[in-house]
């Protein structure tokens, strides 16, 4: 079991330290590691109704975690790859 939520996540650009390349749509679902209270957690996000994930910018996402992780409504998370490639904040459960 999972828990899946929305939450507005900001994609850093590659000056801030993010990616090189935005996300693009021929992904349906990207899996990167969701970083909270100094804990790596798998997490999918669903890109099903976005053309292309332009890094620079906060766009509305269902994120599932996969993994038993104690996040709630209102708490803070980071996106990871190799290093940071995003900051997010959960605001409701779905």
């Amino acid at each position: 079991m999972y828990n899946e939520f929305l939450a507005n996540i900001y994609f850093l650009t590659e000056y801030e330290g993010g990616r090189k390349t935005n996300i693009p749509k021929s992904l349906r679902t990207y899996r990167p590691l969701l970083y909270y209270k100094k804990n790596n957690y798998h997490c999918q996000i669903d890109l099903e109704n976005i053309e292309v994930i332009s890094l620079g910018n906060t766009y509305q996402l269902k994120i599932k975690i996969l993994d038993v992780c104690p996040i709630k409504i209102g708490d803070i998370f980071e996106l990871r790859e190799l290093s940071t490639i995003g900051r997010g904040k959960i605001f409701c459960q779905v």
